[in-house]
């Protein structure tokens, strides 16, 4: 218990320590945010707050994570901190989305692969021909879930906010798993740096997480979505981290199906987000972000409770239920807005 509280409060603390320096730094180096007709804020606000969240969470992750095989941490260190360059660069000086792209799949199939030389992660259970299959899945998860996080962070305070529902959700697991050496400390790292950062992301933001953020937030959860069904054989338990992490899947989910059926470019930006139909809805961001939070609370709750009960099958059927229902009302409304 000593041992999770100082993971906590060590990457809180620091995160809130070096957040406003962060803001110091992009404010003097004009590294902001400019709004647009896209954007919620008003004003130039500085990026560089995902450094912070970075730092407080890497340093809290070396301090008190141990692995049986001494190369796991700094392996997935290294991956993470590739990660969070290319999120810096791109704040800096806006790569473009095939290379962010790239970039992510690279650094998720190196960690994937090291994994397996180290014998940690997915193991052999499945035959060599189903684990290749299982090793792709997994590489294209963590892609996803980078970018899926990175596409919730479009208003002050949402993006961390679900990542600290979605990072308690895998700490609770992790207990309940017993796994208090390694993975339950990666969990509370990322949960305390969020802490420290919320206050000054809050709307009105003092400060954004940037891509630097967003990135390096959701390739960590990636990471412990795969970590988490390490130690099942059966492929059906990856519906527990799925519900751990629903709300920003579901989102990025239903905009690229809505982009395709409107014939337009997976990588347009537009403002088709709930955050943003919400936000579009009650001008509040709060109130949304509240909103969002509630759905990924409830989402987290069964998730945990599917893992309680073992009750893998009935958690599948409620998602392809929910994913039905997003799907009908989504062709009914794009056949009715383009009459």
């Amino acid at each position: 218990m000593k041992n999770i509280l100082l993971t906590l409060f060590v990457a809180f603390f620091i995160t809130f320590i070096t957040t406003p320096v962060m803001k110091k730094i992009a404010l003097k180096y004009n590294i902001v945010d400019i709004p647009n007709q896209r954007k919620s804020h008003k004003n130039n606000t500085p990026y560089l707050g995902g450094v912070a969240i970075f730092i407080g969470s890497i340093i809290s992750i070396l301090f008190f994570a141990k692995a049986d095989t001494k190369f796991v941490v700094p392996v997935m260190v290294i991956a993470l901190f590739v990660i969070m360059l290319m999120g810096l660069f791109d704040d800096i000086k806006d790569l473009t989305a095939k290379f962010r792209l790239f970039l992510i799949f690279l650094s998720a199939t190196s960690l994937i692969l090291a994994f397996q030389v180290f014998n940690y992660g997915l193991q052999l259970h499945y035959g060599l021909f189903l684990n290749i299959l299982v090793i792709l899945a997994a590489i294209v998860w963590i892609v996803a879930i980078t970018n899926a996080i990175n596409w919730s962070d479009g208003l002050d305070g949402l993006a961390a906010t679900q990542a600290i529902i979605s990072s308690i959700g895998f700490a609770l697991l992790f207990w309940m798993q017993g796994r208090t050496q390694l993975t339950l400390p990666i969990a509370l790292s990322l949960v305390g740096a969020l802490l420290g950062f919320l206050p000054f992301n809050l709307s009105p933001a003092k400060i954004f997480m940037g891509d630097t953020g967003s990135m390096f937030i959701g390739f960590l959860l990636g990471i412990l979505s795969i970590i988490s069904v390490n130690q099942e054989i059966q492929l059906i338990t990856i519906i527990v981290p799925v519900y751990l992490i629903l709300m920003p899947v579901l989102d990025m989910s239903t905009v690229i199906i809505r982009r395709k059926l409107n014939h337009k470019s997976m990588m347009a930006a537009d403002k088709t987000h709930l955050h943003h139909i919400l936000n579009e809805k009650f001008k509040n961001q709060k109130t949304v972000v509240l909103i969002i939070a509630i759905i990924q609370i409830l989402f987290t709750i069964i998730g945990l409770l599917i893992y309680k009960y073992k009750v893998y099958l009935i958690g599948i059927l409620i998602l392809l239920s929910l994913i039905l229902i997003i799907l009908t009302r989504l062709i009914i409304n794009v056949k009715r807005n383009n009459k």
